[in-house]
């Protein structure tokens, strides 16, 4: 009866360890926070500045990787996307500094 009884604690001492460590913190990044690269916030911020929650994943990326500045990023995205009726391919083109490292 000890064995089970150790057995049975011992797993729910498991079960409600990883219950524990699967929750969300709750903290999400702010734009205006320094540890975070500028790409990672740019894609993390994307829907909500652009509007554009229907761009597919490929896309975000190729828009975001290499920024140096998210915010400036994703207001090009905006005004070009909105204002000038640029398609997502020629927007994302127009205002991604990811090939204009090379």
């Amino acid at each position: 009866m000890i064995k089970f009884t150790r057995f049975i604690f011992s797993s729910l001492i498991l079960v409600s360890s990883a219950a524990v460590c699967g929750e969300s913190k709750g903290i999400y990044p702010s734009i205006n926070d320094k540890d975070i690269p500028e790409p990672i916030k740019c894609y993390a911020f994307l829907g909500d500045i652009t509007g554009d929650k229907e761009m597919p994943v490929g896309l975000a990326v190729r828009l975001c990787a290499g920024t140096r500045n998210a915010k400036a990023t994703l207001a090009c995205y905006k005004m070009s996307f909105e204002a000038l009726g640029l398609n997502r391919g020629l927007a994302i083109e127009l205002c991604s500094e990811g090939r204009k490292l090379q």
